[in-house]
């Protein structure tokens, strides 16, 4: 059999194959697409099912394009679920399931950030928001947000009333970099932590090294009163009252 004379037959069919993969568009960048337009009227409860729609569309893909697409609806979703809708559980539900899906994307960076944000600040989570912080940490040890995040997991302990791990994990960041931007935030924080738990003696030993070691930051200043603060209960009102002068 001659196949030469079926050869050009073949390639046309072939491109047109490809031709049609390349310029038809899929139903899962429909689905997106539908769902941005509606975002941009305002639409946002239809927004969200365009969105979930690319979201069940674009996980049976295994393009590239079908992942951005996938990565895209669930960050957009769960903007329209947090800051229009106000359904901030399903809101946290969509942005773990991006971070769960895709652990070391861009994107599940984005998710975890936000899930965090409205943990804390939404719905008066913070030791759900102290676990997120600390995936962010674990998978991204080098993100300029790391240090941020460490700030917040302290911030997140004393509003938990978590006093005496807010006092471990200061110390601990402490003694890795003594002398970091921040530092003399987390010493004010820990300190005030040893005030909760009466513990007075402990506590000016902090804020001294405020004093002391960063002159100049913000919390110097308050640290001088905390000083004083501490000394009247420990009783030692000639200290307190030269403190306070």
């Amino acid at each position: 059999m001659d196949l030469t004379r079926w050869l050009p037959i073949l390639i046309l069919a072939g491109l047109a194959v490809i031709a049609y993969a390349l310029f038809t568009e899929s139903s899962y960048e429909k689905f997106y697409k539908k769902g941005l337009d509606y975002y941009r009227a305002g639409k946002y409860e239809r927004a969200s099912t365009e969105f979930l729609k690319a979201i069940s569309e674009a996980q049976e893909g295994t393009s590239a394009k079908a992942r951005q697409v996938l990565v895209d609806s669930y960050l957009l979703n769960g903007e329209v679920l947090d800051l229009t809708l106000g359904r901030y559980r399903q809101a946290i539900a969509n942005y773990q399931e991006l971070a769960d899906l895709y652990p070391n994307d861009p994107g599940s960076r984005t998710a975890l950030l936000r899930l965090a944000q409205i943990q804390s600040d939404k719905l008066n989570q913070p030791i759900e928001a102290i676990r997120a912080y600390k995936q962010l940490i674990e998978r991204w040890p080098s993100a300029p947000e790391t240090q941020p995040l460490r700030r917040r997991i302290l911030e997140s302990y004393v509003a938990a009333h978590e006093f005496e791990q807010t006092v471990v994990e200061g110390r601990q960041f402490l003694a890795e970099q003594p002398q970091a931007a921040w530092a003399p935030e987390a010493l004010f924080l820990v300190a005030d932590a040893l005030t909760y738990q009466e513990k007075w003696a402990e506590a000016v030993q902090g804020y001294v090294r405020i004093r002391d070691q960063f002159p100049q930051s913000p919390q110097a200043r308050l640290a001088l009163f905390e000083i004083g603060n501490c000394q009247l209960k420990l009783e030692r009102f000639a200290e307190a009252l030269q403190t306070y002068e």
